[in-house]
């Protein structure tokens, strides 16, 4: 599949808030499966026979808006990292590729995991409509539509100059 039409189908589907993580990895070809992985994994993405399967860890999180952060975070693993993943990398809750997994993968910089994050963020908040919804909603009210933790959307809208780290006193 060309990056195009990756983009193709992350544009279309992404149109509509909250985004649709299982019909993403299906229209891409991936597999998702919920799973009980080593504690300190939260997610990873395997290569099985050129089938790609992502999995977010049960164990580690009673926050969906979390397994929803590692899906995307595994899915920007596939579509920018998809030729470093050999048969697999497993990422800790700091989203970094660990040894304590299954997946060793030493091809996965720090710099790989940022870019992951970044895509991950793109895709679960997507600019053109998250700066629109900024204008009349607060950032715990844009948290539960993008389905998201707050965390995650206050660093979305800092990131995106819409929202300034307020004045410590």
């Amino acid at each position: 599949m060309t990056f195009d039409k990756i983009f193709e189908i992350i544009d279309r589907v992404s149109s509509v808030i909250p985004v649709d993580l299982y019909r993403v990895c299906s229209e891409l070809g991936l597999h998702l499966q919920a799973a009980q992985l080593h504690p300190d994994i939260v997610g990873q993405i395997e290569n099985k026979d050129d089938q790609f399967v992502i999995s977010y860890n049960l164990l580690n999180s009673s926050n969906g808006y979390r397994h929803r952060f590692t899906i995307a975070h595994e899915i920007g693993h596939y579509v920018l990292h998809k030729h470093l993943i050999g048969s697999g990398v497993d990422d800790n809750k700091a989203f970094r590729s660990t040894n304590t997994g299954m997946y060793n993968n030493s091809n996965i910089t720090q710099r790989h995991e940022a870019e992951a994050n970044h895509f991950a963020a793109s895709l679960l908040m997507p600019e053109h409509i998250l700066r629109n919804d900024a204008k009349y909603m607060s950032t715990f009210d844009l948290a539960c539509k993008y389905q998201v933790s707050e965390q995650a959307m206050s660093y979305r809208l800092q990131n995106l100059g819409i929202l300034t780290q307020p004045a410590l006193f």
